[in-house]
């Protein structure tokens, strides 16, 4: 199975700075390659330019040169060894592919941010006895420590990433010598698990995951004190980078303890969610049965609302949309990471044979788990819910994952291979009998036949 790793670096000054102009190198190649490719497109589209060839928006057309970047207005792009560059233009090249295949945008210029990653082929290190060694013969940079606390396979292409605190870390994909099943012939094996068997977890702001068995997956209150320090301690840096002048050192010195702040806000959350996902993948369920959720559209900024009467003196040109309100709650649904919930549910879920179904979220909160009755009424409250046709009572963030699971438990049947105990197979059409058919339609004989 393909899987990922990330460890710590620790470059000296005289690597960090090295690998600071590879990172600017290959994004400037990576950028000015986005430009010409912007300026192709336009120019095929152009009338004047018609006899120019149709449709080359594909892999195999995109041009991969890269040599002409570096002119004479451009000498230190000559500095660094042409692996840096080439791998610029293969990360313009994987962008525009996504786009074309419709999985991504369309790519954009990258400017210089706090946090910047240089690619590393084959060719620009090389790892033995565990030891990471960077550089070609022309740029050696020798060894370059870090910390590999878990076991791995030699890579083929290794990322280095430069945080905005100044901490460096090295990222890859190797396969860990595990062959597991896919994810739906883990379905077709567990088709048969009965409804106890099956975990569902509603997911939300006030409680990141509730399950169908009456547990709440929230933050610890120890956990909860640390990141409350730590907003603390951002807000503080924030007022006190808002007073300092721009482009003085103090001021920098603040943009790195803000990013060491944010940095270990965002481990803080990774670390639960981790765990979390861990504890749930190893407990005793068969199948996991989560919420088809799209995060992209929940977590869209509010529309401007026009106001008709705008003209009239006195009357402003757009009316209150609630834009502060949603924002936060935007907020709220990034930080708790509930895709990447997911996508760490679903891996380790492999990991241990059980199977993760996606089911549909609709009216999951006012649907009533006892007798199916759904109407907007029976949620009174955001943590409260009452059926007002059998008076259930329970948490609505329960009820809801109870009805996931039966939802899911019911969409699992379906996933029964043809001609198995507990699903019928198909009858066979017999074939009419002779007197019931009709006769074969006579040719006619004109022209010979």
């Amino acid at each position: 199975m393909l899987t990922g790793r990330k460890f710590r670096l620790y470059p000296t000054a005289k690597q960090a700075q090295v690998f600071s102009q590879w990172i600017g190198c290959q994004r400037v190649i990576r950028n000015a390659k986005v430009e010409e490719t912007r300026l192709n497109a336009w120019l095929r589209r152009a009338s004047m330019f018609s006899d120019r060839p149709g449709n080359v928006d594909s892999e195999k057309a995109f041009d991969q040169a890269y040599s002409h970047f570096a002119t004479e207005q451009n000498p230190w792009l000559r500095e660094v060894p042409s692996q840096i560059l080439r791998n610029g233009i293969y990360r313009a090249k994987t962008a525009f592919v996504r786009f074309w295949k419709g999985e991504a945008k369309h790519p954009v210029f990258h400017g210089k941010q706090t946090e910047e990653s240089v690619l590393l082929t084959g060719e620009l290190f090389s790892i033995k006895d565990g030891k990471l060694s960077v550089g070609t013969r022309r740029t050696p940079l020798g060894e370059v420590r870090w910390k590999a606390h878990r076991a791995f396979q030699t890579p083929k292409m290794l990322t280095i990433t430069r945080c905005g605190d100044g901490a460096w870390f090295a990222s890859f994909s190797c396969e860990d010598g595990e062959a597991l099943p896919s994810s739906e012939d883990l379905l077709v094996q567990h088709s048969f698990a009965p409804e106890a068997s099956v975990l569902a977890f509603d997911r939300g702001v006030a409680h990141p995951l509730a399950d169908s068995e009456g547990n709440f997956h929230d933050l610890e209150p120890k956990r909860q004190k640390r990141l409350e320090k730590i907003q603390h301690r951002k807000e503080s840096l924030q007022r006190k980078l808002a007073r300092q002048r721009k482009g003085s050192a103090a001021r920098r010195k603040t943009k790195k303890r803000l990013a060491r702040a944010e940095r270990k806000r965002r481990n803080q959350l990774s670390d639960w969610r981790h765990q979390t996902t861990a504890r749930i993948a190893g407990g005793g369920h068969s199948v996991l049965v989560l919420e088809a959720l799209k995060l992209a559209s929940m977590t869209k900024a509010v529309e401007p609302k026009p106001n008709p009467a705008a003209s009239a003196p006195g009357q402003p040109l757009f009316l209150p949309n609630g834009a502060s309100a949603k924002s936060g709650l935007n907020r709220a649904l990034l930080q708790v990471g509930l895709g990447e919930i997911r996508s760490l549910l679903e891996y380790k879920a492999r990991r241990t044979g059980k199977a993760v179904l996606l089911v549909s979220p609709q009216f999951s909160s006012q649907e009533c788990s006892k007798c199916a009755h759904t109407s907007p009424d029976n949620r009174p409250t955001q943590a409260e819910f009452h059926c007002q046709a059998c008076g259930f009572e329970a948490h609505a963030d329960y009820n809801a994952a109870v009805v996931l699971r039966k939802r899911g438990h019911a969409l699992l049947q379906s996933h029964r291979p043809m001609g198995t105990k507990g699903r019928k197979t198909p009858a066979r059409k017999r074939p009419a009998p002779l007197s019931n058919r009709k006769p074969p339609p006579q040719r006619s004989r004109a022209g010979g036949r």
